[in-house]
């Protein structure tokens, strides 16, 4: 989510939401297979793409 900050308005990045994202799976399990070939992996890329398109 886009934050108001004493700097101005400060968007994330469609790779920060990627990122954010990736990690949250990877905490669940280190080993998961987030390769973009795989369904999680494009669920993940089409989540950021959304979720920066919204911001």
């Amino acid at each position: 989510m886009a934050q108001l900050t004493a700097q101005g308005y400060k968007l994330k990045t469609q790779n920060e939401w990627y990122d954010e994202e990736r990690q949250l799976y990877l905490d669940i399990d280190a080993d998961w297979n987030l390769d973009p070939s795989t369904p999680d992996g494009l669920k993940m890329a089409h989540d950021a793409e959304a979720f920066s398109a919204l911001d």
